[in-house]
């Protein structure tokens, strides 16, 4: 395995048919892309162990000038790279936050002032860790929101859920690396988002429309460059919101993958929704007179009759 490899990714991934990790890109004929990456190997297990390498060795090298950075959207998130670790991107969000409230800390002459900052800046650093959440199953409310559809329970994926100029923004990970952000929580119409992502990173590469007949009303819009995609959709009839979903091509198939091999074809799926979808028997309580209480007593079987004997 490649020297200076975190201890939890090696001890993570338990795929003995990978010898070693993958080099960076240029250097001892290591591939050149995550395409290559992905060229190496149609085994799931393999795909996993080499794409989580390369993601852990090539770094910021790798990421930090793909032309659909989140960074070039929002300055905050310029540096974050996808592709390091989980602690990593508590330190980043940690430095951000105090580096913006020691600034206006040291604009003011007022102590009072100081002080309140100073305790809100502390709170807020505070909750950067707290806000961690592991996809176990446990996660009650998650399986229904904005982001039910993107993530697995029991999967070794986890989210940071933080609060950015009042917009949710959901970073994800898959075994301790991160590869995945969502926006939501955007209050403008999809019509003027769909202009300023487009003044940043081209021409879409594909649209949806409300009404595919007449092309009216933009649903949904999607870029693909680089080793990123970035997905702009309308979730308005649902959550009031539209959302911006920035991911790591490769790792973000992978983990599709992953959930597809597990059986996991709808994350976050309602435990009801399971259950109107799995056979019925017909001797089982319906579930919803369970959670109501309302369960049928058992009626006795009746006794069979001796069948008369012919004479």
């Amino acid at each position: 395995m490649k020297a200076g490899l975190p201890t939890f990714i090696v001890e993570g991934m338990i795929f003995c048919d990978v010898p070693e990790c993958v080099d960076p890109p240029g250097l001892n004929g290591g591939p050149s892309s995550l395409e290559e990456v992905l060229a190496m190997s149609r085994a799931p297990a393999r795909l996993w162990m080499l794409v989580l390498c390369a993601m852990m060795s090539w770094g910021a090298v790798a990421f930090a000038d793909e032309p659909l950075s989140p960074g070039r959207l929002d300055p905050f998130w310029k540096g974050l790279d996808f592709g390091i670790t989980r602690d990593n991107v508590v330190q980043f969000l940690k430095n951000r936050i105090a580096s913006r409230y020691q600034t206006r800390i040291q604009d003011t002459m007022d102590v009072r002032e100081r002080d309140s900052l100073t305790r809100e800046m502390n709170a807020r650093l505070a909750k950067v860790s707290a806000n961690m959440v592991t996809f176990n199953g446990n996660q009650s409310g998650w399986g229904v929101s904005v982001i039910g559809k993107e993530f697995a329970s029991d999967n070794g994926e986890q989210l940071l859920d933080i609060l950015h100029n009042k917009e949710h923004v959901y970073l994800f990970f898959t075994k301790g690396v991160y590869y995945k952000m969502i926006r939501s929580g955007l209050n403008r119409p999809m019509s003027e988002w769909v202009t300023e992502l487009q003044q940043e990173y081209g021409k879409p590469d594909r649209l949806e429309y409300q009404d595919p007949q007449t092309r009216s009303g933009i649903r949904l819009a999607q870029w693909k460059q680089g080793l990123l995609t970035v997905t702009l959709e309308d979730k308005t009839r649902l959550f009031q919101c539209v959302t911006i979903r920035w991911a790591l091509a490769a790792a973000d198939k992978a983990v599709k993958e992953s959930w597809r091999k597990s059986a996991r074809t709808v994350p976050g799926l309602n435990p009801l929704v399971k259950e109107a979808t799995s056979p019925v028997d017909r001797e089982s309580v319906n579930p919803v007179d369970a959670i109501l209480g309302r369960v049928p007593a058992v009626k006795s079987p009746r006794p069979k009759k001796n069948p008369r004997k012919h004479r």
